[in-house]
């Protein structure tokens, strides 16, 4: 009788183990489609959905001027949302979470601004930094 209760005891661990992950390493998000996610959600103008990517910390950067923090991206983000800001994104290219991308921005159906030197970085699965090449600071280069 002790010898099934160990038996038992055993096999509880191991399926213990295989729920709870085992230790499995769990796959980063990929952060093309955090970038595509984001910019969808501010183009369907759901204000809610576009903030849970973005960072605690994050550092948002655009002709409108440079926001820090998660209340003043999302204050910028609203305000370009009821202006009329439609962000098209192509070509989004991957390097260690570093997103860069070719960008068209429209303003109430009308081209305003196009380039190809936008950039998004993600780190842990959350939009850290937002704005141009040029525009990142050495502490996340």
């Amino acid at each position: 009788m002790k010898k099934i209760l160990v038996v038992l005891a055993a096999v509880l661990v191991v399926v213990l183990a295989a729920c709870s992950g085992g230790g499995v390493a769990q796959e980063e998000p990929d952060p093309v489609a955090i970038v595509q996610a984001f910019y969808k959600a501010i183009t369907d103008k759901q204000l809610d959905a576009a903030m849970e990517y973005v960072a605690d910390d994050a550092l948002f950067i655009n002709p409108t001027g440079t926001y820090t923090g998660k209340e003043e991206v999302r204050t910028n983000i609203s305000a370009l949302v009821d202006g009329g800001f439609d962000f098209q994104l192509r070509d989004l290219v991957n390097t260690n979470g570093k997103v860069n991308y070719g960008y068209t921005l429209y303003i109430n159906g009308e081209n305003v601004e196009e380039g190809d030197n936008g950039v998004t970085i993600v780190k842990d699965g959350k939009v850290v930094f937002d704005g141009l090449e040029e525009g990142i600071p050495d502490s996340l280069r």
